[in-house]
């Protein structure tokens, strides 16, 4: 039961529990199913050389260097606050997998009409933008990966919220399930290639807040590419403006 077509009858199987509803966050046997897919496609990218994975990847995490660092005073950083704008921003974590995937989340209510986006929130007071970043991360999807950089700017639709984002690589599958059920915000989880993410990012009712979470994207590949440049992961793929456009329904 250890080749390919196997795993992809099992995952088949739970994929119809959960849609069917049998099968949540709650049961242990999710996390088994979950777990065995990340395996899975972590098998997979070590076994690709056309992938030139190198054994770095999800080894280093920078979280130590970046609880350290204001990211809002830095040059080439997130960008200042404005005075009294402090509980508009909001932080999270843009997640790839050693195959190049990126972790989606679908949102349980599809607070204001985005139906898949990144994990986000506002900070507790005291807490770090890091220990912001990393406590959604896990409430809103399980997940606790290795922090390795961060994505330039700040991303907004005009709601009235600001967003930022770390840089983070999961092929260890270190997760929480507890506070992801307990949270209660997320429906759903996906690993995705970058191109099938535009397009669900896309799918938003809300035609900004979508363009958000694929201009967010798109900088995150963008981000992580540099950090690829230094030897490390695969090389992710950014569909063209004019490709963009289509999938935003542009003519």
């Amino acid at each position: 039961m250890g080749n390919a077509a196997a795993d992809a009858t099992i995952e088949g199987m739970y994929r119809d529990l959960i849609a069917s509803g049998h099968l949540g966050f709650r049961d242990p046997a999710f996390w088994a199913y979950w777990a065995r897919v990340q395996r899975r496609r972590s098998r997979a990218g070590a076994q690709d050389p056309s992938l030139e994975i190198v054994s770095s990847f999800g080894t280093e995490d920078r979280s130590l260097e970046f609880v350290h660092r204001d990211l809002h005073a830095e040059d080439g950083g997130w960008g200042t606050i404005r005075p009294g704008q402090a509980r508009m921003h909001r932080y999270g974590i843009v997640t790839f997998n050693i195959i190049g995937e990126v972790l989606l989340r679908e949102s349980a209510n599809h607070s204001a009409a985005n139906i898949w986006q990144f994990a986000k929130g506002t900070p507790e007071e005291g807490e770090h933008t890091l220990e912001t970043a990393v406590r959604e991360m896990v409430e809103e999807t399980g997940h606790r990966p290795s922090v390795v950089g961060f994505i330039p700017g700040s991303f907004s639709s005009g709601g009235g919220t600001i967003n930022h984002y770390y840089l983070g690589e999961d092929h260890r599958g270190l997760v929480e399930p507890m506070q992801l059920a307990n949270n209660g915000e997320t429906s759903d989880l996906r690993w995705v290639e970058v191109s099938v993410a535009f397009q669900m990012l896309g799918q938003s009712p809300n035609r900004q807040g979508g363009i958000r979470e694929q201009t967010t994207l798109r900088a995150a590949c963008a981000a992580y590419n540099m950090l690829g440049s230094a030897g490390r992961g695969p090389r992710i793929e950014l569909p063209e403006d004019g490709e963009l456009a289509k999938l935003n329904g542009a003519t």
